[in-house]
């Protein structure tokens, strides 16, 4: 971001007064910035698309869990799922055992939430699930449910306890396959250097994609490229990185970040929720949309001074 300047302002000539007749309507559309009068150079679109890739990485590479955490919500649900398909839960006749046991596989499942609860908790940024090949895929998000399906087989062989016993290990298992997947696809993208995507295959008289004019600011850009990283983030989270305060971006002042976010949120381009004493910022629809199109533009033009190979 640093290559790319942001002038005070078109000039209009000394002494010379702006046609009324000639101005655009400032109730038409929010005002796209001085910056996007700035003539966008192959080297400046370069820079616009690592400082947006930056960003998307600083949203989207979530910080490692505790090395507890994975072991401890496996064995507890896994817990959970035998206790409570185990034969003396079902078949005792003493009312203060069954209600012991029931109470047991209440306080394990409870354990279970509050453990996911304190890791979501604090988080600034809920990050998305990393992405991956389609087997990679199919195996994070399915471990779970092959799991339930082959416990329930196994009671067939091996008895309700045995059953059960089997059901609570294919539990832990997969959920500690799951959370292990989740984790070093986030540590993968935490070590990925910024870098622009690569070069857009160009069919023959294909047009040049247009630039978004709100998106020529790179504090606008940065702001939607952070979002399009994660589900959500405080506000502080996207101000903390405008603002160069997380050590990753050039400094901004505060005032210009906060007005970048105002503009994007008038323009409908990232929703505001406010949660109690929080602030929370989504990319919508129609922002995914213009980002998308504005980096494709970006792409576009900072390829067009390269050779052919």
């Amino acid at each position: 971001m640093a290559d790319i300047e942001r002038p005070a302002g078109p000039a209009t000539g000394a002494g010379r007064a702006p046609d009324p007749a000639s101005a655009p309507d400032p109730a038409s559309a929010p005002d796209p910035g001085p910056a996007a009068a700035v003539a966008v150079t192959p080297s400046r679109a370069r820079a616009a698309l690592l400082a947006a890739d930056r960003a998307f990485l600083a949203a989207a590479a979530a910080p490692p869990p505790p090395r507890w955490w994975i072991p401890s919500t496996s064995v507890t649900l896994g817990a959970a799922a035998a206790l409570a398909t185990a034969s003396p839960l079902h078949t005792t006749d003493s009312r203060p055992t069954r209600l012991v046991l029931q109470l047991a596989v209440c306080a394990l499942v409870l354990a279970f939430l509050a453990l996911y609860a304190t890791r979501v908790a604090g988080r600034r940024v809920h990050p998305r699930l990393p992405a991956g090949t389609a087997a990679q895929r199919v195996l994070r998000d399915g471990a779970q449910v092959a799991a339930v399906v082959l416990g329930g087989f196994s009671f067939v062989p091996l008895g309700q306890d045995g059953g059960a016993l089997a059901l609570g290990v294919l539990m832990g298992a997969a959920t500690w396959w799951r959370e292990t997947s989740v984790a070093a696809g986030h540590a993968r993208l935490a070590s990925r250097p910024a870098e622009p995507e690569a070069a857009p295959v160009k069919r023959r008289g294909a047009p040049v994609p247009a630039l978004d004019a709100l998106l020529k600011d790179p504090v606008r850009l940065t702001a939607l490229a952070f979002l399009a990283g994660c589900l959500s983030a405080r506000r502080e989270a996207v101000r903390d990185h405008l603002t160069g305060s997380d050590g990753q971006t050039d400094e901004v002042p505060p005032e210009v970040a906060d007005a970048a976010l105002a503009v994007l949120r008038d323009a409908g381009h990232l929703t505001v929720r406010a949660s109690g004493a929080r602030t929370w910022l989504a990319l919508t629809a129609t922002g995914r949309t213009a980002l998308t199109g504005h980096l494709a533009a970006l792409r576009a033009r900072a390829h067009a001074a390269r050779p052919s190979p």
